[in-house]
């Protein structure tokens, strides 16, 4: 799989980030254990979760305005995208 950064690599927690306002973030798990993932709307509702398993990558497809959060430190970038 070929992926394309468009911004700089941060820590996903329990703070909510808009994780530079990217649409596709890929979220690695290296926390020790696994991770809830939360997706909310700008009015702080939430929109989805999932679990996220030690030491496993996921892609999340979100709005620019929402964000993200972690029960775990995490690693989230925002990247590009096509769809063919």
């Amino acid at each position: 799989m070929i992926i394309k950064p468009i911004a700089e690599e941060t820590t996903l927690s329990s703070t909510a980030s808009t994780v530079d306002g990217g649409r596709v973030i890929r979220i690695y798990n290296d926390s020790g254990s696994d991770a809830l993932i939360t997706r909310r709307d700008s009015a702080n509702t939430v929109l989805g979760s999932c679990t996220l398993a030690n030491g496993s990558i996921q892609f999340v497809e979100k709005f620019h305005d929402e964000t993200l959060e972690a029960s775990a430190n995490v690693k989230a970038v925002s990247v590009a995208y096509t769809i063919s």
